[in-house]
This record gives C-alpha cells, sequence and structure tokens, in this order.
C-alpha cells in the first residue's frame, strides 16, 4: 500500500488494520463501559459548569468510563476517578473513537 491509499483510509475512518473507527459525538450518559473519549462541552447551569470544570472536565480532556450502575457513571479523567450521577453525564458532551 502506498502513501497515497494510507492517507485515504484514514481519511475514511479506516484504521492502519483495516477496522472502520468513526468519531461520534454523545452525551457522556450514553458511553459503554470501557469507552474512551475527549470532552466536547459541558452544560447545565453555570454552577454546575464551574463544579464540573473544577474536577477536571474541560474541553479536550481525555476520560475513560470505568463503570456503569443504574443512574451512575464512573470515569478516570486527569489520573482521577469520578462518579457522575445520570444528570450530570446527561449535561456532559463527549466525542468517541
Amino acid at each position: 500500500m502506498n502513501g497515497m491509499q494510507r492517507r485515504r483510509r484514514r481519511s475514511a475512518g479506516l484504521s492502519a488494520d483495516g477496522i472502520v473507527r468513526c468519531a461520534r459525538e454523545i452525551p457522556l450518559a450514553m458511553a459503554e463501559r470501557g469507552e474512551t473519549g475527549t470532552v466536547v462541552a459541558v452544560g447545565g447551569n453555570p454552577g454546575m459548569r464551574r463544579y464540573m470544570t473544577g474536577l477536571g472536565f474541560t474541553p479536550g480532556s481525555e476520560l475513560s468510563v470505568i463503570d456503569r450502575t443504574p443512574g451512575d457513571v464512573i470515569v478516570r479523567i486527569r489520573g482521577s476517578r469520578i462518579a457522575l450521577d445520570a444528570a450530570m453525564a446527561a449535561d456532559m458532551l463527549i466525542r468517541t473513537v
């Protein structure tokens, strides 16, 4: 495979091993266990946004979903494990790959 073919495959969302990987933006509340992503936006009221920003949920921060329980999401972000309730997770938009 030449360089042009590799560039076309990457721009089409194909990895080097031929697996299709599509970035998608979803609320954190919809992310599955083991999924990783990047924070795109933090919603909610101004006080909640300040609180979440203080915990490290800023646009561009990488996170991974460690576990899910009915109504809660446990994530790892910036070296910390943080549990969020469903309302807080629903107000956060992430980009997954």
